[in-house]
Formats: structure tokens, sequence, C-alpha cells
């Protein structure tokens, strides 16, 4: 990691399991397909908002109740013109996994939230 993504960071400034994981998401050039229960990570939403920016094809596939929550960065994201479908069902879609170019899979228990990357 060169430098911090964050203005007046505390944070660590050595490789960690979010900057791992935005490098990852950071390295498509064709296609990012995602499927998560929810996004509230401000640093995983800029990723893909800079991904689509810069013509990566971004897909996300997300839970419709935790959409409409509190800190989601996936109606922000939809906006922005990104292709966002939610499951429209009462129950919850809680895959966590992003295909990268159509070649890496991202896949674990880590949830897309600030809660889980402090």
């Amino acid at each position: 990691m060169d430098k911090c993504r964050r203005n007046n960071c505390t944070y660590a400034h050595h490789a960690t399991s979010l900057s791992r994981m935005l490098d990852f998401l950071n390295s498509a050039q064709r296609s990012l397909d995602i499927c998560v229960f929810t996004i509230t990570c401000n640093e995983i939403a800029d990723v893909l908002l800079d991904a689509h920016k810069r013509g990566v094809h971004v897909r996300i596939i997300s839970d419709d109740d935790q959409m409409a929550s509190n800190g989601s960065d996936v109606a922000r994201l939809s906006k922005a013109g990104i292709a966002v479908k939610i499951d429209n069902s009462k129950y919850h879609m809680h895959n966590k996994f992003a295909i990268i170019d159509k070649r890496l899979l991202m896949n674990g228990s880590f949830n897309w939230t600030r809660q889980a990357v402090i």
C-alpha cells in the first residue's frame, strides 16, 4: 500500500485485509460482478464508483431491506449508474462475493461494512 486512502488517517499504513480487498476490486479492467448483503464502507463504495467511471462494467445484487437501511451505499451506487438488482424477498440475501473480470472470485464471510473493517 503506497499511501493512505483517507485524509488524516489514524489507521494502519501497511497492507490490511481491507487494503488488499480494495486493491483486488481496483484491479478490475472489464467487469465487477458483486453479490453482497450490503455495502456501508465508503472506501469500498468509492472503489466501485471509480471502477464504473473508468468504464468497468459493475453490477451489484444486494438485499432489498439492507439497500434501504441507514448508511447503505447501494442506493448511491445505483444513482451513479451502476446496475443494481435487489432480491425482493422476505428472506435475506446474505452472500458476500465478487467476480473480477470473469476470472477471479473474492469470497468469504467478510461483510462489506464499515464496522467489519475497523
